[in-house]
């Protein structure tokens, strides 16, 4: 017998949900819900699968173990409670429909309501009878998405209904002892199948027959794929007895997606057209002059696929699109067609008939599709359209072959669920604007991209970085993938190049200080001489993060980098990832934390630094005023001459490729003994320069370094010891050298400066 496809073909009824047997149990792929009053609130899902676990989790401002705390269904019946505790209440929801519930906290109540629908997990349960004797065991089949068969024994089985709970024999299947109906699902890997029922009956009374499929070769199945031509029959016998039934009977065919057989005596069809896969319920009529003991018979469902006479190894199918987010799809608006390039293997001269999409769930109804063949080859463009606004699991079939699941969203862009908004509406020319998107109810993280609808000529989008070609007014929209699917549009006026800082006296800009807002605004200042950073003199000691991360002993240098304004701007971030400042490429710039930044993205020095440290203006002089700070020049880190100092990785001066510069550091002073008193760097008429440094990697082999890998070291006693600039706010790392080793400042220690510590390249954002 060809390897049967039963379980391949009748998966695609059903896509992935939750079902979760452990704590915290309300989370699922529906959206939850909470309610409050003044000093309690519950929190629970509004949707979940028949079947699942379910959990109404409680709070009381924390005092839920002195408070007496029940829950009431309106109808009991529809529930089935596993788990009780003081900040919970857990159970499995055995009913379709909605649970309305109330929740008592002593006398204050708070009312809740569940919707629970059919189980649609990826999970598919059949059973080989749905007729069975009281006393046997069910025999089942469980199928997760893949196809693969799931042992009964990996699984839990939750009774929606019945009049006993059915046990495991000693050979790990499912048995009832009493006669009913019994409506069930199993959990596995905390998801619930989809239900099924099974009727036991007594023993006596009743001759129970079991319904088979046979095929041309004499074995037995659940379901196959079929060549045009051939047969499959259906026979009756005895349960347990095996014998063949010798009364009157036939079978009353439904195959529900074609007429892809034939009936040649009522028992036997034969495979006529080339289809499927295609489901059959057959429906068993005994002679109906029949008089002895009630018969019942095992009509279950059988699943065919049928295709010529053509290569027999499988089909497998592949779809591309503008697919975003796993299996969703953006199409487009309704009304209009969306394409998904189709391609079926191997590649056969002859295909077998012609693909079709298998549309199922939420609106299914209103999802059509057409077909356009790839001239020349095995490829075909499948072209969905929708009535209606909504989303539409679907998966595309080509004989015995499947594709995943997929699910096409379409909405109508008028009703806002895809929206675009710009950081400013109104520009002048040099600015930039940046691009943000909203799309309702979906987890960010979709290919949006922007686009110019109209405005002048020269206009230009770079990701999410809107830059002007001209004056006048432009319209932006975002567009989902490559779909029709775009937002309304935005407006964004641009206004003439403009120097917002022409004829402001120093007083007038520094009476209500803020730091640069852009890289505009950055260089429109740095045009007047007037800063763009933080105006805070910085102590000597760098202060680090509470937060500093680490990878073992060792702390974790950020490696990810976060350029915006087309790479004139540089977001730093804290240790958590949230975003706690921006440097501007040419602004000007006096803090550590700032200075480091600019440096370790930019590779050079601010606006406001003079690279020459002996021969300089006075800041009275000059136009940075207080703001004045030195040096640029080469770092050799020549250990021979000066013992105290600590090896830098890979420096030229010792043998290495890498050129380091040094860079003054403005700070309330440092520590470097007599040699450098504790001065003010600047005080508005003169420069002492103190020891404070940032020691950084430049160029290595002549060529520069990129950010990402560039060494940045801060030494406040002048290069006895340093901390390398972990790349986020206050991220330093361990200090090393002479004094760490217990030396004096300028004294060599006895083993001499500690070694560079190394630390761990993450990105941490």
């Amino acid at each position: 017998m060809r390897k049967s496809l039963f379980a391949l073909s009748l998966l695609v009824a059903f896509a992935a949900s939750s079902c979760h047997l452990l704590r915290p149990l309300v989370q699922s792929s529906f959206s939850s819900s909470s309610q409050s009053s003044a000093a309690y609130s519950i929190s629970y899902p509004s949707k979940v699968d028949l079947g699942a676990p379910v959990t109404i989790e409680f709070d009381a401002l924390g005092q839920m173990s002195e408070e007496s705390v029940s829950v009431a269904f309106a109808d009991s019946s529809r529930v089935k409670p596993f788990e009780d505790a003081a900040d919970h209440y857990s159970f499995y929801a055995i009913a379709e429909g909605t649970l309305d519930f109330v929740v008592l906290f002593n006398e204050e109540r708070i009312e809740g309501s569940i919707e629970v629908v059919d189980s649609d997990s990826g999970l598919y349960l059949t059973v080989r009878k749905t007729n069975i004797v009281a006393g046997d065991p069910i025999m089942m089949e469980l199928i997760d998405a893949s196809g693969n068969e799931i042992p009964i024994e990996d699984s839990s089985l939750v009774l929606l209904s019945g009049p006993s709970e059915p046990h495991l024999d000693l050979y790990g299947r499912y048995t009832v002892d009493v006669a009913g109906t019994y409506s069930f699902v199993l959990c596995h890997d905390e998801k619930p199948s989809n239900p099924v029922t099974v009727v036991a009956s007594e023993k006596e009374g009743v001759v129970l027959l079991d319904f088979e499929a046979v095929l041309e070769s004499g074995e037995t199945t659940t379901g196959c794929s079929l060549f045009v031509g051939e047969s499959v029959s259906f026979s009756l016998s005895y349960h347990d007895g095996g014998e063949p039934y010798e009364g009157e009977w036939s079978v009353v065919p439904d195959f529900n997606d074609g007429d892809y057989f034939h009936s040649v005596d009522g028992r036997s069809f034969v495979a006529e057209n080339v289809g499927g896969p295609v489901k059959f319920s057959p429906e068993i009529r005994i002679d109906p002059g029949y008089e002895g003991p009630e018969i019942i018979a095992n009509p279950s469902y059988f699943l065919f696929s049928v295709h010529d006479s053509g290569p027999s190894e499988p089909y497998s199918i592949s779809v591309s699109s503008p697919r975003l987010d796993g299996q969703d799809i953006f199409g487009a608006a309704p009304g209009t067609e969306a394409d998904l390039d189709l391609l079926v293997t191997p590649d056969v001269p002859s295909p077998i008939g012609e693909p079709g999409v298998l549309s199922l769930g939420e609106n299914s109804a209103g999802l059509s599709y057409s077909l356009r063949k790839e001239e020349g080859g095995n490829g075909y463009y499948v072209i969905l359209a929708a009535e209606e606004p909504g989303s539409y699991e679907f998966v595309v079939h080509w004989g015995n072959a499947l594709s995943d699941f997929y699910y096409l969203h379409t909405y109508d862009p008028n009703e806002g669920f895809f929206s675009i908004s710009a950081d400013k509406s109104e520009l002048h020319m040099g600015e930039n604007a940046e691009l943000s998107y909203s799309i309702d109810g979906f987890v960010d993280g979709y290919m949006v991209s922007f686009e110019i609808e109209s405005g002048p000529v020269g206009g230009n989008v770079d990701g999410n970085l809107f830059t002007p070609g001209g004056e006048g007014t432009y319209f932006l929209v975002g567009r989902i993938g490559s779909s029709d699917v775009v937002s309304l549009p935005i407006k964004i006026d641009v206004l003439g190049e403009v120097d917002p800082y022409e004829g402001m006296s120093e007083d007038e800009f520094y009476a209500s200080y803020e730091p640069a807002a852009s890289a505009y605004d950055a260089e429109m200042r740095t045009l007047h001489n007037f800063m763009s950073g933080s105006l805070e003199v910085p102590d000597d000691v760098p202060v680090r993060s509470l937060d500093a991360p680490k990878s073992g002993s060792s702390f974790v240098k950020n490696v990810a980098v976060d350029f915006v304004e087309g790479g004139a701007g540089y977001r730093v971030h804290d240790a958590n990832g949230e975003v706690a400042f921006t440097v501007y490429e040419g602004g000007a710039y006096i803090t550590l934390e700032e200075v480091a930044a600019y440096i370790q993205a930019f590779g050079d020095v601010p606006a406001n630094y003079y690279e020459d440290r002996y021969d300089y203006p006075s800041p009275s002089s000059s136009p940075w005023g207080e703001y004045l700070r030195l040096n640029n020049s080469y770092f050799s880190g020549d250990t021979d001459r000066y013992p105290y100092e600590p090896l830098l990785p890979d420096i030229s001066g010792e043998g290495g490729s890498t050129d380091y510069y040094e860079v003054d550091i403005g700070t309330t002073g440092t520590v470097t003994g007599p040699s450098y008193p504790v001065y003010i760097y600047n005080d508005g008429s003169k420069i002492t320069r103190g020891g404070a440094r940032i020691v950084y990697a430049r160029e290595k082999g002549g060529l520069p370094i990129e950010a990402e890998d560039r060494h940045l070291f801060y030494t406040y006693n002048h290069y006895n010891d340093f901390q390398e600039y972990l790349n986020y706010e206050n991220g330093w790392g361990e200090r090393f050298g002479n004094v760490t080793a217990g030396g004096e400042i300028g004294e060599v220690a006895p083993g001499g400066p500690t070694p560079y510590v190394d630390v761990v390249l993450a990105e941490l954002f």
